[in-house]
C-alpha cells in the first residue's frame, strides 16, 4: 500500500489505517494531519475573506488585499500541523484516526509555541531589597 492510498484510506474513507500496512502509520498520520490542517485554516481564511466573520475564528490575522501574508500562513500553519501531528504521533498523544488528524491539524500550530515558552529559561527573582 503506497502512502497516498494510506492517506487516503485515512482521510476519506474508513477513518484508520489497515493492519499491517506497509507504510510508516506516523508519516501517513503527518500527512493527513498537515492536510486537515490546510483545510481548518482555508476555510477560516474563506469566511474571513467574504466578510461572513469580522475575524478568525483562530484568532489568526489575515490580511484582506494583500494574498502572500495569507498565502504564507497557509503554508506555515500546514507545516506546522505535519510537524505538530508527527511529534504527537510518535509520543502517542494522537491516536492514528480521522479524528486525532483533525485534532493536530488544529492543535498541532496552537500548541508548539506555547512548548517553545515552556522551555525557555525563566530569569530568576530578584529579592526585594528594604523590605520590613
Amino acid at each position: 500500500m503506497s502512502i497516498l492510498h494510506s492517506v487516503v484510506e485515512l482521510l476519506f474513507k474508513s477513518g484508520r489505517l489497515e493492519e499491517g500496512a506497509s507504510t510508516v502509520p506516523i508519516v501517513v498520520f503527518a500527512i493527513a494531519a498537515a492536510f486537515m490542517g490546510l483545510m481548518v485554516v482555508f476555510l477560516d481564511l474563506a469566511a474571513f475573506t467574504l466578510k461572513l466573520v469580522d475575524e478568525s475564528f483562530l484568532g489568526l490575522g489575515y490580511a484582506r488585499d494583500r494574498y502572500a501574508p495569507n498565502l504564507l500562513l497557509l503554508v506555515v500553519w500546514t507545516l506546522a500541523s505535519g510537524v505538530g501531528g508527527l511529534l504527537g504521533a510518535s509520543l502517542d498523544i494522537f491516536q492514528i484516526t480521522r479524528v486525532g488528524c483533525i485534532a493536530a491539524g488544529i492543535a498541532g500550530p496552537l500548541v508548539l509555541p506555547r512548548l517553545k515558552k515552556s522551555f525557555q529559561p525563566v530569569p530568576p527573582i530578584q529579592p526585594e531589597e528594604g523590605g520590613s
